[in-house]
């Protein structure tokens, strides 16, 4: 298994129950134990700390200096010598607000704006933190009967508005994109799932008094993840799994073994999956541009569903040797999970294949919580200990460096490379299937033939030249699979 190589380990006072990062500016927020909530900005090298006090750029102001330390990161790649190790993480404390009560802050989501974090809380509280002021913009002090487990911040078009960009992520992944509503301010809708099995979709930003927009409680067991599908519709059973036209969609997993699906336009539940008890679900994405639902699960397995068909799943991803206790979609097509045996694995589903692990923590600490960066180079995570780590996700880009600019023309070498990669594509993935991976149906239905997996790949094939050369940057990570088990070798 790869060495552990967090890049920066951000220390804090006690263990964080959760994390996130903004989606437009290089911060992280954490929520721990005690109830305080920790906003750090990191950057590479010096550029963490920036030219101002710790007051500044906790809002949408410090979208521009992300900005900035994303390209100096790309030119110092593409400038230094092959092989040389990239600029070290940093990070320093950009806020910090000490909890009140006793009750611990279970799950944190920034805005999609980033001007704000929200925050759940062990009694059952939500509380929107401003960024830029430090303080409290809204709070609902009995949001939830039960200690709130998960929160989700949704696109906020509204009814009949256009999708917000971004997909969702689930356990420990991001919000979507945000929208503004029709006139006034906009809304900050917010789902949240709590210890019960209670599911509620609040707006932060209308007056207290007037409760919640959506209630669910068919769960029975605590909701576990949350993620969103930005556009098409959410599809009844039976429907079929396109992409174009409609609203959004909420997902919930539950400890109890099922998902459920939630229209956002019509605020109404749409379907609920056959319960498994015994396998509970404890994270899910939204991939394939809408079309498919992957579900990690205590088993270790990754539970496949098709868009629209949600009795049973259409397919399954053994292979992780515990419980898959997060999972953040990188790309339409490609996973990072984090599980229980502590490794952080890079994953591409339909053809399902282990593509590297980019890190791991000491044997027997779990992985909790996994966040993806504004830019996806970096990922977030927490455990049991006193700390969130950042992880470098630089080998998982197209930017390979040297490699590409050592030829005269420059743009036609990336062509070429990209070609190349097009062309090798299916025969390097032809084989990796093995076992019951790769026979889940691209277009939404359960059949499982091979044919439904070519159309997943057909579907993807924009992105063929990124996974290409991310598998062979990570190819040092692969070993040989010797049967069913992807990670075997990995053990």
């Amino acid at each position: 298994m790869a060495k552990e190589n967090a890049c920066c380990t951000i220390p804090l006072p006690e263990q964080p129950m959760d994390c996130d990062c903004c989606p437009v500016a290089p911060l992280v927020g954490c929520g721990l134990v005690t109830g305080d909530v920790f906003v750090h900005r990191y950057g590479m090298g010096d550029e963490e700390g920036g030219s101002g006090s710790d007051g500044e750029g906790e809002g949408g102001g410090g979208g521009g200096s992300g900005q900035g330390g994303a390209a100096a990161q790309r030119a110092q790649r593409g400038a230094g010598p092959s092989g040389a190790p990239p600029p070290a993480l940093s990070a320093r404390e950009a806020l910090r607000r000490r909890g009140k009560g006793g009750a611990s802050c279970r799950a944190v989501r920034f805005a999609a704006d980033g001007a704000g974090l929200v925050c759940g809380y062990e009694s059952g509280s939500l509380q929107l933190l401003d960024l830029e002021t430090g303080k409290l913009s809204a709070r609902l002090p009995r949001a939830h009967g039960a200690a709130i487990s998960r929160v989700l911040c949704l696109d906020a078009a509204g009814p009949g508005g256009g999708g917000g960009g971004g997909s969702g992520g689930g356990g420990g992944g991001g919000g979507g994109g945000g929208g503004g509503g029709g006139g006034g301010a906009p809304a900050l809708l917010v789902a949240a799932g709590d210890e019960d099995g209670g599911l509620k979709i609040w707006d932060l930003r209308a007056p207290s008094t007037s409760g919640a927009a959506f209630s669910y409680d068919k769960h029975g067991d605590f909701i576990s993840g949350l993620t969103e599908r930005i556009g098409g519709g959410a599809g009844g059973t039976g429907g079929g799994g396109g992409g174009g036209g409609g609203g959004n969609a909420l997902v919930a997993v539950s400890g109890d073994g099922t998902l459920s699906v939630h229209d956002l336009r019509k605020l109404q539940p749409v379907a609920r999956s056959e319960s498994d008890a015994d396998d509970e679900m404890l994270s899910a994405v939204v991939l394939k541009h809408g079309r498919k639902v992957v579900a990690g699960c205590q088993s270790g397995v990754l539970s496949i569903f098709s868009w629209g068909y949600w009795n049973d799943c259409s397919d399954r991803f053994p292979g992780h040797p515990e419980s898959v206790d997060a999972l953040v979609a990188f790309d339409e097509d490609t996973v990072l999970s984090g599980s229980s045996d502590g490794a952080l694995r890079v994953l591409g589903v339909q053809p399902n294949k282990l593509l590297g692990v980019v890190g791991e923590y000491a044997a027997g600490t779990p992985v909790e919580r996994l966040a993806l960066g504004w830019d996806h180079r970096v990922a977030a995570s927490t455990s049991h200990e006193a700390a969130v780590r950042l992880w470098d996700l630089s080998c998982l880009h197209d930017d390979s460096g040297g490699e590409e600019e050592e030829g005269e023309e420059g743009e036609e070498a990336v062509g070429a490379a990209g070609g190349g990669a097009r062309e090798a594509q299916p025969a390097g993935r032809g084989g990796g299937g093995g076992g019951e991976s790769g026979s889940g149906s691209g277009s939404g239905s359960d059949s499982g033939s091979g044919s439904g997996s070519d159309s997943d790949s057909d579907g993807g094939a924009r992105k063929r030249k990124r996974r290409g050369e991310r598998t062979r940057m990570t190819k040092a990570n692969n070993k040989p699979k010797t049967g069913g088990n992807f990670f075997a070798d990995l053990l």
